[in-house]
């Protein structure tokens, strides 16, 4: 697993920047569409459709600096926003699309190193590697990852920590590790929770809460507790009453039902990913990353956090076709009306 991959990278840099730009050209395609046949809810909408719902915070506090209840959001993000954005002349949008956009260039290069160094010993490795890539991009949820949102960043941390301990290079994964406690709180299941002890420290100085962050998440809705602890059984019984006493017509019926499917696919993919003998550590990883959200009461935005689950995307490639080639097919699908959903101002994850 960890021999060293002697070939080119000038093929698999290609194959990437050839299919990020299909991948872009999809979105923004998807969304001059949407804003022409899907009706606008303009509550939550930013100045451009990838600045919306909590890109719109991130931007505020790289602009602002925290106001009452944004303490919810991790710092490092918005900071790097803040430098970029002087270096921009105050442009802090365009920073943020410049940061996901470039970091998930970084995630889609560190996910095909990651697959190589996996399956070394395949001959097929590259196949894996090139499949494993378009499941990444044509995920229902991947245009968070082009959007003012932490996934991009925070993701390449955690891959970037993984492939730095897999290159025996500990203090460099200590380091990014660190960082990525910084950007989001699952970032500390990565073992170095010197951001989130940072953060925490901040809070504590500047407001005298700690968990602050845990604390105003009942600010933002979909019922979510400040600090009560609901176990998965109590999350599950009250989706069941939902799908009961909610009627069919009606949107939040519909985003619970995605949530809820997506919570169990990941788990069955996940499972999957064991059974395959992925690495360990990544699947303890992505199983607390997704786990963790739901002690808050709800499966809300559980599509956006299956993101990090990146042995996910690894089992997609390693499906067979004709199989693949199915699911690939209703992901796209789905990726086509979530981000139609999205940019037009309604609610998905």
């Amino acid at each position: 697993m960890n021999k060293p991959d002697k070939q080119s990278n000038i093929p698999m840099l290609k194959y990437i920047a050839l299919w990020f730009t299909i991948w872009r050209v999809h979105l923004e395609l998807i969304a001059w569409a949407a804003r022409k046949m899907v009706p606008i809810r303009e509550g939550f909408l930013g100045s451009v459709p990838w600045a919306n719902f909590d890109g719109l915070h991130y931007l505020s506090i790289a602009e602002r600096g925290y106001v009452q209840f944004e303490q919810a959001f991790f710092p490092v993000y918005p900071i790097l926003i803040r430098r970029l954005g002087i270096l921009l002349h105050d442009d802090f949008l365009l920073a943020g699309l410049l940061i996901s956009n470039i970091c998930f260039i970084g995630v889609l290069i560190l996910t095909w190193k990651l697959v190589i160094k996996l399956f070394y010993r395949r001959k097929n490795r590259e196949t894996i590697a090139r499949q494993t890539i378009i499941s990444l991009l044509f995920f229902p949820t991947s245009y968070y990852f082009g959007s003012v949102y932490t996934e991009s960043l925070f993701l390449l941390c955690v891959l970037g920590a993984w492939y730095l301990l897999l290159e025996h290079r500990r203090i460099l994964f200590g380091i990014v590790a660190g960082i990525a406690s910084g950007i989001r709180f699952v970032g500390a299941f990565l073992g170095v929770p010197v951001g989130l002890i940072m953060y925490m420290h901040y809070l504590y100085q500047s407001t005298g809460d700690p968990l602050l962050f845990i604390h105003a998440q009942p600010a933002f809705g979909a019922n979510r507790t400040g600090g009560d602890l609901i176990i998965l059984p109590q999350v599950i019984w009250r989706y069941m009453k939902i799908y009961t006493t909610v009627p069919l017509y009606q949107y939040d019926y519909w985003i619970a039902v995605l949530e809820m499917a997506i919570f169990l696919f990941s788990l069955v993919v996940l499972w999957c990913a064991w059974k395959s003998k992925l690495p360990r550590n990544w699947i303890y990883f992505s199983l607390l990353s997704i786990v963790m959200p739901t002690l808050t009461g709800t499966l809300s935005s559980m599509p956006r956090y299956v993101l990090v689950a990146f042995p996910m995307f690894i089992v997609l490639g390693m499906m067979r076709e004709p199989y693949r080639n199915q699911l690939l097919g209703v992901l796209y699908v789905l990726f086509i009306i979530l981000t139609a959903l999205f940019v037009t101002g309604h609610w998905v994850a």
